[in-house]
């Protein structure tokens, strides 16, 4: 689309064509009371979606040079509060061009007419601010700072100025601020979602073995449990710790099992397979004592409902959740050590 930078050249009002009147049909209406402001904005946004693109930067071109010439001012017609300005201001604001329009509003700021000055106070500001709150995601951060930085430039230190130009303007400083506060809030939300989003390193490395993916679910809803402000039950978090070991466990037996070639010839209990991961040398004998004492240590703080401190629970969650890393990545090792040995045959 065209840009509004060579509005200030003068465009043939007379000019003839379809599209031209069209424009006039749309803003004529509006100047002989028949349709209100907003009305007469939707009609120009539905003729200017109607169009294809090069027409689409001629309507925005005829509607800068009305924009720039148009007088000020609302007139009541019929009932209808006329504004033609505010019309072609709102329609830009909703589908054209926005780099520049906040630039030719501030340019029917003439502060040597202290009259006019006021009605650009009246009448221009408020359909801005209105914009910039409406179709604020239409404006760029560098097109918003840009605005930011004219406002300064009409309201000189040795020059009186109209008290409500001062306000409007200090208004619109707000206006400014809070939408780069709310972009910066949605951020940083849309960052925590996205992070959220991804899957943690549990899920990741249980997800390359294709093992069950409820470990990393219960894992993440026993830290839930530890972190929240509920009432803490310590048999619940324990219950989800002791499953997550339980169930890895098993997972990493069978593989290991494939691995050697054998079945695995313990029972259904999960000492026998930290004993048949010993034995396959997959853990050392004194990782076996220290995974058998945190399993003793979260079974014995889930047996004392009213003394468990919630801090300790919290210690073995994140010495449960490591743990399970490393047996993961240790099995992924294994499994590259035999893709070699495999190869090398």
């Amino acid at each position: 689309m065209k840009s509004l930078d060579f509005l200030p050249i003068i465009i043939p009002m007379n000019e003839p064509g379809e599209l031209r009147e069209k424009i006039t049909q749309i803003l004529d209406a509006h100047r002989r009371g028949h349709w209100d402001k907003l009305r007469a904005v939707e009609m120009l946004r539905l003729l200017f979606e109607s169009l294809p693109a090069q027409e689409q930067g001629e309507l925005c071109e005829h509607l800068g040079y009305a924009l720039r010439t148009e007088p000020l001012g609302t007139v009541v017609v019929r009932g209808v509060g006329v504004n033609i300005v505010g019309v072609v201001f709102l329609a830009l604001a909703r589908f054209g061009p926005t780099q520049h329009l906040a630039e030719f509003a501030f340019s029917r700021i003439h502060l040597e007419n202290p009259e006019e000055t006021e009605t650009w106070a009246r009448e221009v500001y408020p359909d801005l601010r209105y914009c910039l709150y409406e179709n604020g995601d239409r404006f760029s951060d560098e097109t918003l700072s840009r605005i930011g930085g004219d406002l300064g430039k009409y309201r000189p230190p040795n020059q009186p100025i109209p008290l409500p130009l001062i306000e409007a303007l200090g208004d619109l400083e707000f206006v400014i601020e809070h939408i780069k506060l709310t972009r910066f809030e949605h951020s940083l939300r849309r960052t925590v979602s996205e992070q959220k989003a991804q899957p943690s390193d549990l899920e990741s490395s249980l997800a390359a073995f294709g093992f069950n993916p409820r470990i990393a679910t219960a894992m993440k809803d026993a830290e839930n449990h530890l972190r929240g402000s509920g009432v803490f039950d310590p048999k619940k978090a324990a219950d989800l710790l002791r499953t997550c070991m339980d169930e890895t466990h098993r997972s990493i037996v069978e593989e290991l099992a494939k691995i050697k070639q054998e079945s695995y010839p313990g029972k259904n209990k999960d000492f026998d397979r930290r004993a048949y991961m010993r034995q396959a040398g997959f853990i050392s004998p004194p990782e076996e004592k220290f995974i058998t004492c945190v399993y003793a240590l979260i079974s014995e703080e889930a047996s004392h409902k009213l003394e468990a401190p919630k801090e300790t629970v919290l210690v073995l969650q994140t010495t449960v959740h490591n743990y399970l890393l490393l047996l993961l990545k240790r099995l992924s090792d294994w499994n590259t050590r035999k893709q070699r040995s495999a190869g090398l045959d």
